[in-house]
């Protein structure tokens, strides 16, 4: 009786140790998994912040040549407009009037 007993403890306290073991031992697993998800994540987040700096970069150097596309275009506008001034002021005046409301 003293060895079935013995046995059964034996058997129980193992049961508890490897209970405890592989509990701490999942605990550090989902911890584990749970930062290789945020690493990822981050990566992510990072390769998108990546792009749309290059993105926006090449957008802003769009905008400058737009702009300076856009100035010399007005300047040109401003040159005929002149010279149509001796032609027909009339009409020179009228193309004036709408340049000047669409701004």
């Amino acid at each position: 009786m003293d060895g079935i007993l013995t046995e059964a403890i034996t058997a129980i306290v193992t049961m508890i140790i490897m209970y405890i073991i592989n509990y701490r031992k999942n605990k550090i697993e989902n911890e584990s998994k749970e930062l290789t998800s945020v690493k990822t994540a981050i990566e992510i987040w990072q390769k998108t912040a990546d792009d749309l700096q290059k993105e926006t970069k090449e957008l802003r150097e769009d905008m400058s040549l737009i702009r300076k596309e856009n100035s010399r275009l007005h300047t040109a506008i401003a040159k005929l407009t002149k010279a149509l001034q001796k032609f027909d002021a009339d009409l020179a005046n009228e193309i004036n009037n709408e340049i000047n409301n669409e701004k």
